[in-house]
C-alpha cells in the first residue's frame, strides 16, 4: 500500500494515530499543535532510544529529527535562525515563482479541468530548493533528472 495513503488513512482517524509497524506500534501526529508539545515543550520526556531509533539513524544519520539531549539542543539552536518570521518571509517569493513556472496555466484553459498537481510536485518542490540553497532556478529537464 502506498505509505501517503496509510497516513492520510491515519489522519482521517483524528489527530493522533496508530500506525503498526511490524512488531512496533508507532504514533503518528497529525496536528501541529502536538509537534510542539512533543518536539519543543517536552522534549526531554520523549527519548530517541532502542532499535527502532537505531535503525532510523542509520538512514538519515543523527541530525535534528533523530538526536535527543543536549545534541538535539545544538541542532534546533544551529537550525532554528533558518525558520525565523523573516526568513521564511523572504522565500514566499520563491515559492511564487516556482508556482508560476512548474504549473502551466494554459494547460487548465478556460473551461473547468483537473490539474494533476501532484505529477507537478517534486519540480516544484526542487525549484524551491535551489532557489533557497543555491540561488537558482532548476529547469524542468534538470529537475526531472535530478
Amino acid at each position: 500500500m502506498d505509505p501517503l495513503e496509510v497516513l492520510r488513512r491515519s489522519q482521517r482517524k483524528g489527530d493522533i494515530g496508530r500506525l503498526g509497524l511490524g512488531t512496533l506500534d508507532a504514533v503518528v501526529l497529525h496536528h501541529p499543535d502536538y509537534f510542539d508539545h512533543v518536539f519543543r515543550e517536552h522534549h526531554r520526556r520523549y527519548v530517541k532510544e532502542g532499535p527502532f531509533w537505531e535503525q532510523v539513524r542509520a538512514v538519515l544519520g543523527n541530525g535534528l529529527p533523530t538526536s535527543s539531549g543536549e545534541e538535539w539542543r545544538r541542532h534546533r539552536r544551529m537550525m532554528q535562525p533558518s525558520f525565523g518570521r523573516r526568513r521564511l518571509e523572504g522565500l514566499t517569493s520563491l515559492v511564487i515563482d516556482a508556482l508560476e513556472e512548474s504549473l502551466d496555466w494554459d494547460d487548465v484553459g478556460s473551461s473547468c479541468s483537473v490539474l494533476d498537481v501532484g505529477a507537478r510536485m517534486p519540480h516544484l518542490t526542487m525549484n524551491v530548493v535551489s532557489s533557497a540553497i543555491l540561488g537558482a532556478s532548476s529547469s524542468r529537464s534538470r529537475a526531472q533528472r535530478i
